[in-house]
């Protein structure tokens, strides 16, 4: 009995390695993806110390650009320079050799991300998913398939032409623009890759012009679709989580540094903490009514920060802004969805029956 155990022991062992080894990441495609972060690490070592001058604020980044702009031979660099030189030369190889790519990925998370961010997180619970791709030296297909509870996506499945100096897209694929270190600045919140056209400048090489010359190295990406319409996040544990547990970390770190150095720290609050009110305006004392579980998160934090300065004499104000609007807003917020409608030729929706006023504020206004 015991051997009999032994034996399906191992076998069982067996069949998994097996089945790790065949579900290897085998990924043919003309884009460096930002999701190994060991990579984007290399990249930012070799860009700062000038061995690479390509801009790397526009991901994916072209492999082809990777190649054409190492601009240091490895005898004038650095050691540190030399292994992230090695890894990124390796990943080049891989990428070169193209032909036909495959992998299958199994996802499940007890408590999965709410945001999406450069690593390849993992925002369901569960996820089954399959990838075929097939590169050539102008031609890029990529066939991505992925269920999730109550749905099943095809997100990252494009074809891609190269022509000369750029490429043409159609479907979609992970678009971030930001610092390579970590996050991004746009489609930094759970929007799932835009679906259409997109134009693509495959080398960064500086203008030829005498006149235009000075700019640098350049890179264009043009995109015609359509943002995804689900950005919201229902499950409120999220705004718990950030607003409250992400809020004393920093009054605690604040705290610290405070007995070295006494500056203010800022807190922005809302002014949905006081909830909705029938007649006339809210003020700062009045008693906090909120009525989500985002606004009472946001009012938990307000307390928390005045009782650190109660007990630890700290200096945080807390500031119970009004709604703000500005340069770079994410299109899911009023005014930026009013535009949004109104240029669809599309009625404006409205917040419950319309009769809430609410006060929108320039960020620049705040800020002086």
């Amino acid at each position: 009995m015991k051997n009999r155990f032994l034996r399906q022991l191992i076998l069982g062992l067996s069949v998994c390695s097996i089945m790790l080894v065949n579900t290897k990441v085998v990924d043919a495609s003309p884009w460096a993806s930002p999701d190994d972060l060991l990579f984007r690490h290399d990249l930012q070592i070799l860009v700062d110390s000038g061995a690479l001058n390509i801009p790397i604020s526009t991901w994916p980044l072209a492999w082809g650009d990777i190649a054409y702009n190492l601009t240091k031979n490895e005898s004038e660099m650095s050691l540190i320079e030399i292994t992230s030189f090695q890894r990124i030369k390796e990943a080049l190889i891989e990428a070169e050799m193209g032909g036909l790519g495959g992998q299958t990925e199994i996802k499940v998370a007890k408590n999965p991300n709410q945001m999406t961010w450069f690593n390849d997180s993992v925002t369901n619970t569960k996820s089954v998913g399959a990838q075929s791709s097939y590169l050539s030296k102008n031609l890029a297909l990529n066939i991505k398939v992925e269920k999730i509870p109550g749905k099943t996506l095809m997100d990252e499945s494009y074809l891609a032409i190269a022509r000369g100096n750029y490429s043409l897209t159609l479907g979609s694929k992970k678009n971030w623009w930001g610092p390579g270190w970590d996050s991004s600045l746009v489609l930094s919140s759970n929007a799932r890759p835009i679906r259409g056209l997109s134009i693509e400048r495959n080398f960064s090489d500086p203008f030829e012009s005498a006149f235009l010359k000075w700019i640098g190295p350049w890179d264009l990406s043009v995109i015609i679709g359509e943002l995804d319409s689900n950005r919201s996040i229902s499950d409120p544990i999220y705004f718990i989580k950030n607003n409250i547990n992400s809020s004393t970390n920093l009054f605690f770190s604040y705290k610290e540094y405070y007995k070295v150095k006494k500056i203010k720290l800022f807190h922005i609050s809302t002014d949905e903490v006081f909830g909705s009110k029938k007649y006339g305006k809210c003020k700062e004392n009045d008693a906090y009514e909120p009525s989500s579980p985002y606004s009472a998160s946001k009012g938990s934090s307000d307390l928390i920060a005045r009782a650190f300065n109660k007990t630890y004499n700290t200096e945080i104000k807390v500031l119970n802004l009004t709604n703000n609007y500005g340069p770079y807003q994410f299109p899911e917020k009023f005014i930026p969805t009013l535009i949004f409608h109104f240029l669809k030729n599309r009625r404006a929706p409205i917040y419950g029956k319309g009769l809430n006023v609410s006060k929108n504020t320039q960020a620049g206004r705040i800020v002086k």
